[in-house]
């Protein structure tokens, strides 16, 4: 027994949230890509020169996925979270149509339709039982086309998402990816600096100075107006609410209006609005 099972409302066995970066991104997919890799006969030096041609574009480009491609049979070809699920998601426009109607790659593709799942912003009974039914599928698929291969346990642990989902709501607002992110900037100084006396303080002092920095930047302070995901109405009316502020016509391309985040830099004036539309928005700090 442990001590903490005293609290009113926590319990070892149930209490913990699961994690989609360390249990999918980390875990299954980087365990499944392994033996898709082996299943389709595809050559690390093929994928690696695919990968390098491949145009990811703006949104993408900053991520772009290491040609340094070596998968073995751990399954552990050392990309970061972030690098795993750019691969995941370019993977399929590379290969998509020369594999279409392989069983491996398939299967891999439900793989890829349960973290979307896990990652949609609210759930209801009926994409919880969804996200039960996907991985019930996955897993019995697995067993059958890796008759060899034992399931890893983060694999096991997609069965207790649709229960998880119930207790402490959707998986990507206490999934550790932003935490880990703002740690890699940590680690990275931690690294340059070369100094590990009072390391608290040295890590401390450089990201502070990061955060005055930006502070003091004329691009960092903005006017925000926010809209929402949901109610579009309202979204309608506060465009149509600029427009007439800056008397622009309905065919006029001045305004961006994509989806609900609305700036408008204190450095210039209101003909300076741009409305940006954004997904999945965290905060940075």
């Amino acid at each position: 027994d442990s001590c903490l099972n005293q609290l009113n409302y926590f319990h070892v066995v149930n209490g913990l949230p699961p994690d989609i970066m360390h249990d999918v991104l980390e875990g299954c997919v980087r365990f499944n890509f392994n033996f898709l890799m082996t299943r389709l006969q595809l050559k690390s030096d093929d994928v690696n020169r695919s990968l390098a041609m491949f145009d990811y574009g703006r949104v993408d480009g900053e991520n772009k996925v290491p040609s340094h491609l070596n998968f073995d049979r751990t399954g552990d070809f050392h990309y970061s979270a972030t690098h795993t699920h750019t691969l995941m998601r370019i993977f399929p426009l590379i290969y998509g149509n020369i594999y279409k109607d392989n069983t491996y790659y398939t299967h891999f593709l439900k793989l890829i339709e349960i973290f979307k799942l896990l990652s949609m912003p609210k759930f209801n009974d009926k994409d919880i039982e969804r996200v039960k039914e996907s991985v019930n599928v996955y897993l019995n698929e697995w067993t059958k086309l890796y008759p060899l291969e034992e399931l890893k346990p983060k694999q096991h642990f997609l069965v207790h998402y649709a229960s998880s989902i119930k207790r402490f709501g959707p998986p990507a607002i206490y999934s550790t990816m932003r935490f880990e992110a703002k740690h890699s900037y940590l680690k990275q100084v931690n690294n340059a600096n070369h100094n590990h006396i009072n390391v608290e303080r040295s890590l401390a002092y450089r990201h502070q100075g990061m955060m005055l920095f930006r502070l003091m930047s004329p691009n960092f302070s903005l006017n925000i107006i926010w809209g929402t995901h949901d109610n579009h109405s309202t979204l309608c009316d506060l465009k149509r609410s600029i427009e007439t502020r800056l008397n622009i016509k309905e065919d006029s391309r001045s305004i961006i209006f994509y989806k609900w985040l609305i700036y408008t830099h204190k450095k210039y004036n209101i003909n300076d609005a741009i409305i940006y539309g954004v997904a999945n928005w965290m905060p940075l700090f």
